[in-house]
């Protein structure tokens, strides 16, 4: 009895074991695109540098803690404000 279906079942894995030959046809490949279209996403620096010969201004602009009306809730404090501009050199 052990031994009839242990055959069985050896018998109906090999059944879905060969049904696998066949592979899909692949679909055709399309260009990559950026990880990241610039230097900077948000507030974070990227993996991206600017193309050779590309420039990248970057203006980012930080307003102070979000208090209360005295301050105009962050408007009126002090600010962070970063102007920057990247040359790509090498590829």
């Amino acid at each position: 009895m052990k031994k009839t279906l242990l055959f069985l079942l050896l018998s109906v894995s090999m059944i879905s074991i060969s049904a696998q030959d066949e592979t899909k046809p692949e679909d055709k490949s399309k260009p990559v695109r950026f990880t990241f279209g610039t230097g900077v996403l948000v507030d974070n620096q990227t993996v991206a540098t600017p193309y050779k010969g590309g420039l990248e201004l970057q203006i980012h602009h930080r307003f102070s803690l979000i208090e209360n009306y005295h301050n105009l809730f962050g408007i009126y404090g002090a600010a962070n404000t970063r102007l920057g501009l990247n040359y790509g050199i090498t590829d």
